[in-house]
């Protein structure tokens, strides 16, 4: 538990460090991270330490993105930052609303479409019989 404590520690300095505009925890082991790239996008992370050689992070903000597993916190630092600067630098593009529009119609559709299959197939009974 102390060595999952120092690497929240160093994990929290390190993306204060790197320009994180905010930082909600609830534990020393769970937090929200927040950088503001610009009044119109705010890229964000959940991150979960599990002990002092599995680091869970998962994006939240501007779109969602699968969990990554990292052993270090240089590892998740190293990640994070090339992951803002390739949005500091989409966002400079005219084209970059329309790929989020694009991305959140597709994410929310997908979403839909799974919720409504889960649906039907739960008043059809067929969910339970597979």
């Amino acid at each position: 538990m102390a060595r999952s404590s120092v690497s929240a520690d160093m994990l929290h300095l390190s993306l204060k460090q790197l320009g994180a505009t905010k930082i909600q925890s609830s534990t020393s082991r769970v937090a929200v991270v927040k950088f503001e790239i610009n009044p119109e996008l705010t890229v964000s992370y959940f991150y979960y330490i599990k002990d002092e050689e599995k680091i869970y992070l998962q994006r939240i903000e501007p779109y969602p993105v699968r969990n990554y597993r990292f052993e270090t916190v240089e590892n998740i630092i190293s990640f994070i930052k090339k992951d803002v600067e390739q949005f500091e630098n989409a966002s400079k593009s005219s084209n970059f609303k329309l790929f989020l529009e694009i991305i959140h119609t597709n994410l929310s559709g997908r979403r839909g479409r799974a919720s409504e299959h889960f649906r039907q197939q739960y008043r059809n009974g067929s969910f339970l019989s597979k």
